[in-house]
């Protein structure tokens, strides 16, 4: 009994199994006739999306339509690059990026159309649970980006700016410099190209190399107020004299002089060679006035000077002219020479002193800027100027008519005069000095007297007619045949000592 028990359950099992495999056969050939229907339709399969925009059901070019309206059209249109001091905004497709949607759609198009029977099960079953999302890819040219970088560098590159400084009366305002900026074309074509890869990208910044400028406005700081200022005018209708004014301001100009420091003229503005740019203009050579290369310089020199003994710095070599000028007072003046006689002061400040100088219409001005801890009231003073008169001389010109006379030179008075410096800050005085005494020779007058007798009066090889001796003042009858003609007698005066006599200078 038992064993037909057995038996009995054993059929059943196997009807029951024959059954189930009939039933999976119809399930696989239904599932299997199922797939051959959805891979010959044209609709992507439901609970597919392209990066969020359901497309389940939709034919490829429909789908195509449904990402470029509801994706597509929402990015950004411009991209910004971003550098240091400015920006740019590109097209993507300017830096040669281009959005493959076909990619994504036909990708869409193949979940559950590809691979074997049992990967598209397997597909279909992820459809149906969560759904499955399809990224659009981006494809970028790197050649487009670089071309694109190579262009904006004209734009990106700029050179450090140092720092500078304004004049406003007696302040001084500093100006901020610029840091210089290089688009490092290489770096930033690398990681845009990446970047680019997402077509979402609004903003991208620049990998630029950054120099900070040579001055800054930490380095200027100490310019607070115009220490001392000193102006002289000057003649513009004299060319070659003012071109050399404005070379020697050119090379002066914004030299600093550092506490303890000495500045030399000579050094800083340079041997005067023509071929340097220098022209020939007059100077005093030996009390006389003749032209050199360079000559007008010792105005600026001059005033340099004035406006070193306003600022309280210390004359460390300075030479006075022969004779005295017309654009500073006796004494007040200071003539240069090249390799051999200077004008150099002393920064004997606690900060800084900064040199600058300004040369417009018919006026030469020299400042000397630096901290207001260093300002001072400078007051300079002379001694009663003791004018020393010239000298006159006449000479015999055998060209000009007899008795006539003519001024072929003027003469100058000299001078000797002592000067002083004082200087006060916030009511004290901290310097009272005897700065020198400085003695300018005389220039001699000279006149041209007439030497010339009237035709006739002389005979053949100028000798004088017969019977004219009377005719002529100052004329003696020859004693013999052979005495020489008697001249006309004229004064000659022996000039005066002049002393020591200071450089040539212009």
């Amino acid at each position: 009994m038992a064993q037909q028990e057995r038996q009995r359950l054993v059929k059943w099992l196997l009807i029951a199994l024959a059954a189930c495999v009939l039933v999976l056969g119809g399930a696989v050939s239904a599932a299997a006739l199922m797939a051959k229907q959805f891979r010959d339709s044209e609709q992507i399969a439901a609970n597919v999306s392209i990066v969020g925009v359901p497309v389940g059901g939709l034919s490829v070019p429909e789908a195509t339509q449904e990402v470029l309206r509801g994706w597509a059209a929402n990015l950004p249109q411009r991209v910004r690059l971003r550098w240091l001091h400015g920006s740019a905004q590109p097209s993507p497709e300017q830096l040669g990026a281009r959005l493959r949607i076909d990619q994504a759609v036909e990708a869409a198009h193949q979940i559950g159309r590809q691979g074997s029977f049992i990967t598209q099960i397997i597909d279909r079953v992820k459809l149906s649970r969560s759904g499955i999302d399809v990224p659009v890819p981006s494809e970028v040219d790197e050649e487009a980006v670089e071309a694109y970088l190579v262009d904006l560098a004209a734009k990106v590159n700029r050179e450090p700016r140092n720092a500078d400084f304004e004049v406003v009366g007696d302040d001084v305002h500093v100006v901020p410099g610029e840091v210089g900026v290089q688009l490092d074309i290489a770096a930033s074509t690398h990681d845009l190209a990446a970047a680019m890869q997402d077509p979402s990208l609004r903003t991208f910044d620049l990998v630029t190399k950054l120099q900070p400028p040579a001055i800054s406005a930490e380095d200027l700081q100490h310019l607070e107020v115009v220490l001392a200022s000193y102006s002289t005018k000057f003649k513009p209708w004299q060319t070659d004299r003012t071109h050399n004014l404005g070379m020697a301001i050119a090379n002066l100009s914004r030299a600093v002089v550092d506490p303890g420091a000495t500045l030399s003229f000579n050094e800083r503005v340079g041997p005067r060679l023509s071929e340097a740019g220098w022209r020939a203009a007059p100077i005093f050579i030996n009390g006389e006035v003749e032209p050199s290369t360079g000559g007008g310089i010792c105005q600026v020199a001059s005033t340099v000077y004035n406006a070193a003994l306003l600022a309280n710095l210390d004359i460390v070599e300075r030479h006075h002219h022969s004779r005295p000028v017309d654009y500073v007072p006796p004494g007040r003046d200071a003539t240069v020479y090249w390799g051999q006689y200077d004008l150099k002061f002393k920064n004997t400040l606690r900060h800084p002193a900064l040199l600058i100088g300004d040369i417009s219409d018919n006026t030469l001005t020299i400042r000397i800027l630096g901290s207001r801890e260093d300002k001072t009231d400078v007051t300079i003073a002379s001694s009663a100027v003791q004018w020393l008169d010239f000298e006159t001389k006449e000479q015999p010109d055998p060209e000009l008519e007899l008795d006539k006379r003519e001024t072929e030179k003027e003469g100058r008075k000299g001078a000797r005069v002592t000067i002083h410096r004082t200087a006060a800050r916030g009511g004290e005085i901290v310097r009272k000095e005897r700065l020198h005494t400085d003695v300018y020779s005389p220039q001699a007058e000279v006149i041209k007297v007439g030497a010339k007798l009237p035709e006739d009066v002389l005979g053949e090889g100028g000798a004088l007619t017969p019977g004219t001796e009377g005719a002529v003042p100052g004329a003696a009858r020859p004693e013999g045949p052979s005495a020489a003609p008697v001249r006309p007698p004229h004064t000659s005066l022996t000039p005066a000592p002049h002393g020591a006599t200071p450089p040539p200078a212009g």
